[in-house]
């Protein structure tokens, strides 16, 4: 009779325990399906491949932190591996071209790159492939009667050099603290593959008056997002005020503005004779009290 009951006792807590115990272990291996995309960009100081990995949590989709992600020329094989990142509190990973790649990447006249998740613990496996047409970019500064011009050019190379692309949608901006403020903003290049603006003679640079100049195409189905970047001193300097020295109401105590310290000072007065006055009519009342 024991043994029957200490049998029924075991099935029952294995048929409490265990339904949980797989749910655990069904939650811990179900992965997410993730949405990969790739983009190269062509930044005039160092070429790079972005891709930004997404998955679809309560209905919305947001950005998965701590992704590996591998990333190919041409197609995925071993052969053709460059490199890998992981991706960081966005979902984004920023992978720059490696410089060695340079030699290569000069011998062709179309860029295939592919972008792989591969065995990763949150997200199901992906793959992503783009083709580029490799591009020329620049930004050209000129000072023409007195008036500050830039152009930003987009080429296309072609088995004779390069050659103007026209009608590819950029924008000239300049870099400040918290972005970019546009001087021309969704324009088209022109024939010779140009779009142009005027710097503005009011806008202030550092110190040396330096400004950083940026043209720039984003996410174009040809060439993908195209960056150049120039600094010259063309802006006024900034000039820089020791507050310290100045009476402003954010200067030290010893430099408070004066109609501060008057208008505290006559508070004061005005508070501290009023409690003369109290006290001395208190005195008084004393002194009649005794009479």
């Amino acid at each position: 009779m024991r043994p029957t009951i200490c049998s029924l006792t075991i099935l029952f807590i294995f048929l409490c325990i265990s339904p949980s115990s797989f749910a655990q272990e069904n939650e811990e291996v179900e992965k997410l399906n993730a949405r990969l995309s790739l983009v190269f960009v062509n930044d005039n100081s160092s070429p790079k491949l972005v891709s930004e990995v997404k998955a679809r949590i309560d209905r919305v989709y947001v950005g998965m932190e701590n992704v590996k992600v591998d990333f190919y020329i041409g197609e995925i094989s071993e052969g053709t591996y460059i490199g890998s990142q992981t991706t960081n509190e966005n979902g984004v990973a920023n992978f720059s071209i490696p410089e060695e790649m340079g030699p290569i990447l000069d011998t062709m006249a179309v860029y295939s790159f592919a972008a792989a998740i591969t065995d990763d613990s949150q997200v199901n496996d992906d793959e992503e492939f783009i083709e580029v047409v490799r591009s020329k970019i620049e930004l050209i500064l000129e000072e023409i009667d007195s008036i500050k011009t830039i152009k930003f050019f987009v080429g296309r190379y072609n088995g004779e050099g390069i050659s103007p692309v026209e009608d590819v949608e950029g924008g000239i901006f300049i870099k400040r603290l918290f972005g970019l403020l546009p001087l021309v903003e969704y324009e088209y290049t022109d024939s010779e593959g140009f779009i142009y603006a005027e710097f503005p003679e009011d806008l202030k640079g550092d110190r040396m008056g330096n400004v950083t100049i940026v043209g720039k195409a984003e996410d174009t189905d040809e060439f993908g997002t195209l960056i150049a970047s120039e600094t010259i001193a063309w802006g006024l300097p900034l000039e820089v005020i020791d507050y310290s020295e100045v009476r402003e109401l954010w200067s030290p105590a010893e430099n408070a503005p004066l109609y501060l310290v008057i208008t505290v000072s006559v508070m004061v007065l005005g508070i501290w004779g009023c409690i003369a006055y109290l006290i001395r009519q208190v005195l008084k009342i004393r002194r009649l009290g005794r009479a």
